[in-house]
């Protein structure tokens, strides 16, 4: 019985061996596989070649983020380093339209609208101020271009909260803000609208 067991075991070997014979590569077999291999290597450097030159849009010292949501003139929401963040502007203040407990200031609507079209405008990107802590976060750039320095140019911000100088971009802000007050854009339009603690108006 056993004999026979093992011959039968042979012969269901040998009818594999014969149904699947082994797999010669030939010169055109080898050519199929060669050209296949090229095509995965030439899709990876694609790939990789878009991955760094979208990289490479972006400046050195600056961290590239995806827009969320505009939370106000001088506020956003972004995903960054794959978490979403609450990022507001350094250095810059806003009219409030949103804050609990307070009222509706003049030109605050306006600033919020403008803050959207500037993110919604192009790439961002967020400046390092100082080390990559979370809260260094320096300049938001649209394209390369500041934000901040777009508000204070236009009148919608003025240069606000300085905890802890010196600071890369305060000088340049002041000055932008001197020109929009000298030229009584929008918030300097009104008189004693703008202080050194805030804005002291509510939309009647």
């Amino acid at each position: 019985m056993r004999k026979r067991l093992v011959g039968g075991a042979l012969i269901a070997a040998s009818m594999v061996l014969a149904f699947h014979p082994p797999q010669i590569l030939t010169g055109e077999n080898q050519l199929d596989v060669s050209v296949q291999r090229d095509m995965i290597q030439n899709r990876d450097s694609l790939e990789k070649g878009k991955i760094q030159q979208e990289a490479g849009n972006i400046p050195n010292g600056q961290v590239p983020i995806t827009l969320v949501e505009t939370v106000d003139g001088d506020t956003i929401k972004v995903k960054v380093n794959g978490k979403v963040e609450k990022v507001r502007y350094l250095l810059v203040d806003t009219p409030d339209s949103k804050k609990p407990g307070m009222c509706v200031q003049p030109y605050a609507k306006e600033a919020s609208l403008r803050n959207d079209q500037l993110v919604k405008g192009g790439r961002l990107s967020l400046e390092l101020e100082q080390g990559d802590a979370r809260d260094s976060y320096g300049r938001l750039c649209v394209d390369g271009k500041s934000v901040q320095e777009t508000l204070l140019k236009e009148g919608f911000a003025r240069v606000a909260y300085i905890m802890n100088p010196p600071y890369k971009f305060l000088l340049q802000y002041r000055e932008v803000e001197s020109l929009a007050k000298r030229n009584r854009v929008n918030i300097w339009n009104r008189t004693d609208y703008v202080t050194n603690r805030g804005f002291n108006e509510c939309v009647p």
